[in-house]
C-alpha cells in the first residue's frame, strides 16, 4: 500500500475517532467550523428564526426547513445521509433523495409544534437529533448498480424518515392540517417508532448482554425427535421465542440472535405494555425480554408511554 493511501487512511481513522466521543455541539458544518450552520444569524430576528430558536431551546434539536444551510455569506448543502466514517470513488449513497419543502410559515409552524408535541415530548434533549429538518415530502431514487448512477424513473415517496448522521428528515409535514387526530397520531407513532429502530440499530451487544443470553442456547439451531434433541415444549414462547423457521412436533429451527431481537422490538412497538402483558403473561421468558429492551429504550433517552395514548 503506498503511503499516501495509508496517512489518508489513518487520517479518516482519526477523524472517525473524534466524531464518535464528540457532542451534539461539534456537529456545525465542518465548512465553517467557527460558525454554527444550524443555528440562525444572531442578527435575525424573524418569525422563522425565532421559531427555530425556541423549538431549540425546548427540545435541544436544531429545526431546518431546507438542506441548504445558510447565514450571511456562508452556505453549505447538507446532505441527509451524511456519514464521515464512509468515502472513497467507490461509494455511493442507496438513495438520492430530493425535497419537497413547506411552502408557508403557516404550515412551517404547525410542523414544528407537531414535532414538539407529539415527537420530543418523548424524547430526552441528549436522545433528540442532532437537527430535524421537516418537509412537506421526501422523494427517494435508489442507486442503480448496473447504470452506475440513481434511476430517476423509480421515485418512492412513501418514505417518512430519512436518519443522517447530522439530521433527521421528516416528510408529510405539508398537509397537517388537514390530518384527523387520528391521523395525526399515526404519523407521530411511525416516527417515534422509525427513531426507536435507529436508536436499536445502534445499540452494541454489550448493552443487550442480557436479552440474549436468555434465548442463547437456541440462537440458529435446530432440533428434532430423530435427533433426540427435541425440547419437550407446546409453545416456542416456553423459550423466550415469539417467532421460529419451524415449529412441529418432530421438529423445530430457530431464529439467529438478529432476527429474534428483530421480532421483539416489532412485537414491543406494536403494542402497549398493557397488551403485550396481557398476551404473553403466561411465558415469562418472553415478558423479560420485553422488559430489558424497554428498559435499554428509556435508558437511551425515549419513553415508549406514547404507545399508550
Amino acid at each position: 500500500m503506498k503511503r499516501s493511501n495509508i496517512s489518508v487512511i489513518a487520517s479518516l481513522l482519526l477523524l472517525c475517532l473524534a466524531m464518535s466521543g464528540c457532542g451534539k455541539e461539534l456537529l456545525t458544518g465542518e465548512a465553517y467550523p467557527d460558525v454554527n450552520l444550524f443555528a440562525p444569524d444572531e442578527a435575525d430576528h424573524s418569525a422563522n428564526a425565532e421559531l427555530r430558536r425556541s423549538f431549540y431551546n425546548q427540545t435541544g434539536s436544531y429545526l431546518l426547513f431546507s438542506d441548504t444551510l445558510r447565514r450571511a455569506d456562508r452556505i453549505r448543502v447538507l446532505s441527509i445521509p451524511y456519514n464521515v466514517t464512509i468515502t472513497g470513488q467507490d461509494y455511493y449513497e442507496a438513495q438520492l433523495y430530493r425535497l419537497k419543502y413547506l411552502t408557508n410559515s403557516s404550515q412551517r409552524t404547525q410542523a414544528a409544534e407537531f414535532i414538539r408535541t407529539r415527537m420530543a415530548k418523548f424524547v430526552s434533549k441528549q436522545a433528540m437529533p442532532y437537527s430535524v429538518l421537516l418537509v412537506d415530502t421526501i422523494v427517494a431514487y435508489p442507486y442503480e448498480k448496473s447504470l452506475k448512477t440513481y434511476n430517476m424513473e423509480k421515485p418512492d415517496v412513501r418514505q417518512i424518515t430519512v436518519f443522517g448522521m447530522q439530521t433527521l428528515a421528516i416528510a408529510r409535514m405539508g398537509d397537517l392540517a388537514k390530518k384527523s387526530p387520528k391521523e395525526q397520531k399515526t404519523l407521530a407513532v411511525e416516527i417515534l417508532n422509525n427513531l426507536v429502530k435507529e436508536v436499536m440499530r445502534h445499540t452494541d451487544e454489550d448493552t443487550l448482554a442480557s436479552y440474549y443470553a436468555i434465548s442463547a442456547a437456541y440462537y440458529d439451531k435446530a432440533f428434532s425427535k430423530e435427533e433426540g434433541n427435541l425440547p419437550d415444549i407446546k409453545d416456542m414462547r416456553e423459550l423466550g421465542f415469539l417467532k421460529c423457521y419451524r415449529f412441529k412436533p418432530d421438529n423445530m429451527s430457530f431464529y439467529p440472535a438478529s432476527r429474534d431481537l428483530e421480532t421483539f422490538v416489532k412485537e414491543l412497538l406494536g403494542k402497549s405494555e398493557a397488551q403485550w402483558r396481557s398476551e404473553h403473561g403466561a411465558y415469562p421468558l418472553v415478558i423479560r425480554k420485553l422488559e430489558i429492551l424497554k428498559s435499554v429504550i428509556e435508558k437511551k433517552g425515549i419513553s415508549l408511554s406514547y404507545l399508550a395514548e
